[in-house]
Parts: C-alpha cells; sequence; structure tokens
C-alpha cells in the first residue's frame, strides 16, 4: 500500500512531471511497529519501497507526452511510442512482476519504470497510535531536527508573556466503561442462595428470617399472630375465618389436647 501510494503521489497529479521527486511518508505507531518486525531500519524500508514503487512504462510516457509541463510535443513529428523509448532510456525501465495494485489486468509481467530514488524519503512516526494509517505527501524537500527544550523552558517563556507549554496539551473528558454488572445465569444457583442463615452452632440468628424453616417462638412453637408458612390459614377449631374468601378449611384431624406445630 505504501509503495502504490508512492505511485500515485507524485508532482503532478499524473505523474506527468520530474521523475523523481521527495517525499514524506507518514506512519502511525503500530504501523510502524509491524513494520519494525520485518525491515530492521528506515533505510531498509526505503529500499524495498524502491523496489516495489513502480509504475507501466507506457503509462509513465503517455502522462509525460500528454501532460508535460513544459512545451507540448507535436505528434507529427515526435510520437509518444518514440517518447516512450526515451522515458525507457532516460529512467531506467525493466520487465517486472506486475505490481500488486495491477494484478486485475492478468499479466504476469510488464515494463515498468521506478519512481524513488535513494535519499529521497523521509519516514516520519505520528498521528493517532489507534489507527492503522500511512500517507504519502509528495513534492518539496525535507529536513528534520531534534530541538531539546531546557527544563525551565516556561520561566524563561513566561517574562515574555508567553503562555506555558502544558496549556497547549489536548484534553479530554472521556472516561472508562463502568464494569459490566454481574447478570443472574439460568441454571446456575447465585452463590449463597438455599442455605440457612444461622449464627453459632448452627443455630438462627435471632431476629433473622430463615428460609426454608417456619417461624418459630421458644420450644419451636408458633409465635402468636405469625403467619406460619405451609400450614391453612384457620380459624378456631379449623373453620374458616370471618370475612376471608369464603373457601371452607375442612377441621384439621387432631385430637382435642393437640397443639399446633
Amino acid at each position: 500500500m505504501m509503495a502504490w501510494d508512492a505511485v500515485e503521489k507524485e508532482q503532478f497529479a499524473v505523474g506527468s512531471g520530474t521523475p523523481f521527486v521527495y517525499r514524506t511518508m507518514l506512519v502511525t505507531e503500530y504501523v510502524a511497529r509491524d513494520l519494525a518486525a520485518q525491515f530492521k531500519s528506515k533505510d531498509a524500508l526505503e529500499d524495498a519501497l524502491i523496489e516495489t514503487a513502480r509504475r507501466p512504462l507506457e503509462e509513465r510516457a503517455y502522462a509525460n507526452y500528454w501532460g508535460n509541463p513544459g512545451s507540448a510535443f507535436d505528434p507529427s513529428v515526435y510520437t509518444v511510442n518514440r517518447h516512450a523509448q526515451k522515458i525507457s532510456q532516460n529512467e531506467g525501465s525493466s520487465e517486472t512482476d506486475t505490481p500488486p495494485w495491477l494484478g486485475w489486468s492478468g499479466l504476469e509481467t510488464v515494463e515498468t519504470v521506478p519512481v524513488m530514488v535513494k535519499g529521497k524519503t523521509a519516514i516520519l512516526i505520528t498521528g493517532d497510535a489507534n489507527r492503522n494509517k500511512t500517507m504519502c505527501v509528495p513534492g518539496g524537500g525535507f529536513a528534520t531536527i531534534k530541538i531539546e527544550l531546557p527544563a525551565n523552558w516556561d520561566k524563561l517563556t513566561e517574562k515574555l508573556g508567553y503562555a506555558p507549554l502544558s496549556s497547549f496539551y489536548l484534553k479530554s473528558n472521556l472516561k472508562p466503561d463502568p464494569a459490566p454488572e454481574r447478570k443472574f445465569t439460568p441454571g446456575m444457583r447465585p452463590q449463597g442462595q438455599g442455605m440457612r442463615p444461622q449464627g453459632q452452632q448452627g443455630e438462627r440468628r435471632p431476629g433473622q428470617y430463615n428460609p426454608g424453616m417456619r417461624p418459630q417462638g421458644p420450644q419451636g412453637e408458633r409465635r402468636p399472630g405469625q403467619y406460619n408458612p405451609g400450614m391453612r390459614p384457620q380459624g378456631p377449631q379449623g373453620q374458616r375465618r370471618p370475612g376471608s374468601s369464603g373457601q371452607y378449611y375442612p377441621r384439621r384431624p387432631s385430637g382435642d389436647d393437640a397443639e399446633l406445630d
């Protein structure tokens, strides 16, 4: 992709001008990391780009013939085929494998000319690290100079009325997403469910409801006025309570001196 970008990004839109121009390759951080696994230096990457970034001779000759930024050619005197021969000689054409981006042509080989030469390509690591991007910027020369600011730079510039460097830092109000809520999974019992809350020695804690056990008073008796799960609501002698739903509850078979459990 970087080589193809170099072919398409020449000094003029159709590549009709100077054959070899300065270019700057902008590469994001993680793309550079992946390239470094194959190419041990920027020089090695540049050599690979020079070898791959080639365009068909006829395409280059046609663009330079009809889109020449200088004087126009007279087809009756100087044909495009003659110009292709001149381009081939001047720019060093050769029969090469068809570039990957021209694989649709069905040609196994094609006569091509290079579009890059050594020493005219700057490779800079820049941009958003989370984006897998490269960009080729053609034209003009370049120079890179490392600038190291003194530790007291802000104090020095403050005297001249400049804001501190920290005021130019980009700020964000983005916050990390909250941890996902733990949802109940059907078929699995939530931890702790189904166990009786107990105090010491397996006894029920005072004042605490114990699932699966009937609420009881001292000595296992039902507490006065408290509903006992598992028993039918009853009035005296098993009769229906006044004001209830009207359903008859038969008397429990028990002795005269039987007690409620």
